[in-house]
């Protein structure tokens, strides 16, 4: 018996299909975080929607099935959340969105699937940053280039600001270390051709 006999089994015995554990998560939840689609268990995902279960279902830190498979890179399943009429903008407590779930793990085909939903691109999440500042930060090339067409880069964010600062604080300290670097250089030269001169006398 595969997973999704078994899941069905369970409901049609009276499984309650919103039942929340101890974290407040759903079985959908739980599907969403555990059952990726490349593994052939998207069919649960789609039989628990189909069975009633409710997509934007929240648990303790306000994640939602869509969220929680964002943030894992289960693309089919994104799919099959937002044809259920998923909240693609929905936010956890730390304002984060699925987006920036997607973006910050570097799955570029999860951020491609849910720009295509019509996801809001210019979202910012609790400390103020932007999904293109976070995948910046994290060097996600490809989720950075699917985002530059659509993404207003002239935002500044917080984290921005701070890394624009420490950015040129660096360059300053390198421009000092190489200015240093040929002072003593320089004093190296000096002090070797006063030796040969004075071997030569």
């Amino acid at each position: 018996m595969g997973h999704r006999e078994i899941v069905e089994h369970l409901l049609d015995h009276g499984a309650e299909v919103n039942h929340e554990d101890v974290d407040g998560r759903t079985a959908l939840s739980v599907a969403a975080l555990c059952v990726p689609a490349s593994k052939g268990h998207a069919s649960v995902v789609s039989l628990l929607i189909d069975r009633g279960a409710e997509v934007d279902h929240c648990d303790k830190d306000g994640m939602t099935p869509l969220l929680v498979a964002a943030y894992e890179g289960h693309v089919d399943v994104v799919d099959l959340l937002l044809e259920g009429g998923a909240d693609v903008d929905h936010t956890d407590n730390n304002g984060r969105t699925p987006l920036l779930a997607a973006a910050s793990m570097g799955h570029a085909s999860v951020v491609n699937t849910l720009l295509f939903w019509g996801a809001a691109v210019d979202s910012i999440d609790s400390e103020g940053r932007t999904v293109l500042s976070i995948a910046s930060a994290q060097g996600n090339v490809e989720v950075v280039r699917t985002l530059l067409d659509r993404a207003d880069v002239n935002y500044k964010d917080l984290y921005t600001s701070m890394f624009v600062h420490v950015l040129n604080y660096t360059y300053v300290c390198l421009y000092m270390c190489i200015i240093i670097h040929k002072y003593f250089l320089y004093i190296l030269i000096i002090n070797t051709l006063q030796c040969e001169s004075m071997e030569d006398w």
